[in-house]
């Protein structure tokens, strides 16, 4: 090419340098007119020499057909460059937008909590609670204000303040026996006795005919009866005799009132009510306020029970057989009471202790009385009502184990939740809470995703920011519709749809057992995502823009052949990656989304309910089992007396 010829182009298309891509298309449709007429000017016999005069002349003046060019393309120069000013104004809210869209912070924030309230680990504890607050304000989250911390052990607030604050709220609902209850159990809660008793006896004079605060304060007063908290009463010294026959009026006051009732349920849901909604967080949320729900009552109902059999022994001490056998025979009241407010499985077991300690002592506690006959029946009669237990115990450690490899080779993080029923996991609880798992993880992943393109972004801005404060200018390479079609289908969309496919198809993801049987091919699918789908799009962008220069400035022509500058690649390239953060994350986020609010809605085992079916089914029918016990051997008792 004539450095004439090439002098005419520059001047010609040099008004449209605002537009790199436009000045390039034009320059080269000027350059192939002069060269084909060139071409045909020495056709007709002319010199070469001639043939490049003689068209640049026919060509006109340079600068005026310079600014008809501009003037015929102004449109489009004014466009992209408002779109251009558009991107640099709004590529920070756009980045956001991607990194919302990509990230589920409902997801994380739910993660972080369950691993807060699941661990051992007292700082990791600690890291996982800061974690779940930090992703809960992204998700939406807000602090509870007014009284709902006060239904959540305070929230962050100073212990002795929410107290005050909850005594308030009982003051101001004084017909609320649920806030009463919360009132109690948080007090309690934090073992200061003073605090404690205080608490207890306002209870009782708000709601007299519940047993619980009666046997709560009984307990409360048998601690300090004796000079040591001991397991077994016998080794003790008594403190204060007085103390102890202040405990048996208030277990006897107890044993009259017609109801026993914890309001575990009812003070679940006021607490789980501050996260509404179904948002993976807001869920988890609600499932961590149930697990953590103090209550205080249940290790003090063992107490109650010992000093229940203990208090007899001193009467038959001190002389008082017929005190002491009247009291025996109110052995039934308190284990009933406690049969008929057991909504957990832990309360199946306390009452199964007192039974268990009542049918080894009753028969000694009668023999002394000089009711030999009486007590052994009676014990028998005790043994018949622990049967369903008993069996149930015996095969617990057989059904635990199985449930433990069930729960490791089938199961997700829920399913350990369920170990410890005595029961065999079904199917169903395990295919939900695998997918669950796999949802889960699939989100941190993301987050890894999104981090590693933030850092490409990053580096690319920063290459930009150094170029232009070293005086270099980078140029916007705008596509053509068919290249952006192509990488919007190719680079983006197709590697994130096969992706989704590879994981959704279970003989070739692996997800059809337990995330621990699993574990390789979930890094191999996690580098997939993190690495693998970046690389492909860094390549294939760098194609497409490869091509799309070389088509304006043509490689064959050695003295033009020009490789993409960095800095124009980088230009082009930043609003590019953030789309594909925008359009891959997003569309995998919204998937993984979709699948785990799915089928934490049909979730059979930890989600649903204030615990868990499974749970509840074993409770209702070792209650049921033990109430039928109970009542035929009270009935003996009645009958004996």
């Amino acid at each position: 090419m004539d450095d004439r010829i090439e002098e005419v182009v520059k001047r010609s298309s040099e008004p449209l340098k605002d537009d790199w891509a436009l000045e390039q298309e034009v320059a080269q449709e000027l350059r192939t007119h002069l060269e084909d007429k060139c071409a045909e000017l020495e056709g007709e016999g002319n010199s070469p020499e001639e043939s490049v005069e003689k068209a640049i002349g026919e060509f006109g003046d340079p600068d005026e057909i310079g600014r008809e060019l501009l003037g015929a393309n102004f449109r489009r120069i004014k466009l992209r460059g408002k779109l251009k000013v558009v991107l640099r104004i709004c590529g920070l809210p756009l980045l956001l937008a991607a990194v919302w869209a990509a990230v589920d912070f409902s997801v994380l924030a739910g993660a972080a909590r369950y691993c807060s309230v699941s661990t051992v680990n007292h700082e990791f504890s600690v890291k996982c609670d800061w974690a779940a607050r930090f992703f809960g304000r992204f998700a939406g989250f807000r602090k509870p204000a007014g009284e709902q911390p006060l239904w959540n052990g305070g929230d962050g607030l100073n212990a002795r303040k929410a107290d005050e604050m909850r005594l308030e709220l009982v003051n101001r609902h004084p017909d609320d026996p649920v806030c009463l209850a919360n009132y109690v159990a948080e007090v309690m809660v934090r073992d200061k006795r003073p605090d404690s008793v205080k608490a207890v006896k306002l209870a009782i004079g708000r709601e007299p005919d519940n047993a619980l605060y009666h046997h709560l304060l009984s307990a409360l007063i048998i601690e300090e009866a004796f000079e040591a908290d001991r397991t077994v009463m016998e080794e003790c010294e008594i403190k204060d005799r007085a103390k102890l026959d202040a405990a048996k009026a208030e277990y006897l006051l107890g044993l009259k009132c017609p109801y026993y009732r914890l309001y575990i349920p009812e003070r679940g849901q006021r607490a789980r009510s501050q996260y509404a909604g179904n948002a993976f967080h807001a869920r988890m949320q609600q499932k961590v306020e149930a697990l953590m729900l103090p209550i205080p009552a249940l290790p003090r109902q063992r107490s109650v029970a010992r000093a229940a059999i203990y208090y007899p022994e001193l009467l038959i001490r001190d002389g008082r057989p017929e005190e002491a056998e009247a009291l025996l025979d109110q052995w039934y009241v308190y284990p009933a009471q406690l049969l008929g407010s057991g909504d957990l499985l832990i309360s199946m077991l306390i009452v199964d202790t007192i039974l268990e300690l009542n049918q080894k002592k009753l028969p000694e506690l009668y023999a002394r009385v000089g009711k030999p006959e009486k007590g052994k029946r009676i014990a028998a009669k005790i043994a018949e009502a622990r049967a369903s237990m008993a069996a149930w115990k015996a095969q617990r450690k057989e059904a635990d184990d199985r449930a433990q490899e069930e729960a490791e080779r089938y199961g997700g993080i829920f399913s350990f939740y369920l170990v410890g029923l005595g029961i065999s996991l079904p199917a169903e609880y395990l295919r939900s809470d695998r997918i669950m798992t796999y949802c889960i993880m699939d989100s941190l992943v993301l987050l890894c995703f999104t981090v590693l393109v933030l850092c490409v972004v990053g580096f690319q801005a920063l290459c930009w920011g150094i170029g232009r404060a070293c005086g270099e200018k980078g140029h916007f390479l705008w596509l053509t519709k068919r290249e952006y079609g192509k990488l919007l289908l190719y680079g983006m969309l197709l590697p994130a749809g096969l992706y989704w496919l590879w994981l959704h198809a279970d003989l070739l993801s692996g997800r059809g057992v337990g995330y621990q049987a699993n574990l390789t091919m979930f890094c191999i699918q996690s580098f997939v995502l993190v690495v693998g789908l970046p690389v492909w799009f860094r390549f294939y962008l760098g194609h497409i823009l490869l091509r799309r220069c070389r088509a304006l400035v043509p490689p064959e022509e050695g003295k033009r052949r020009i490789c993409l500058p960095f800095l124009t690649y980088v230009t082009t390239a930043i609003p590019l990656w953030i789309v594909f953060l925008l359009v891959v994350g997003g569309v995998l986020r919204f998937a993984a989304n979709r699948e785990l609010q799915y089928n934490v809605g049909r979730d059979r085992s930890f989600f649903a309910g204030l615990f868990s079916p499974a749970e509840d089914h074993v409770v209702q029918a070792l209650r049921t089992d033990l109430a039928i016990g109970l009542d035929k051997a009270a009935e003996l008792t009645r009958e004996l007396k």
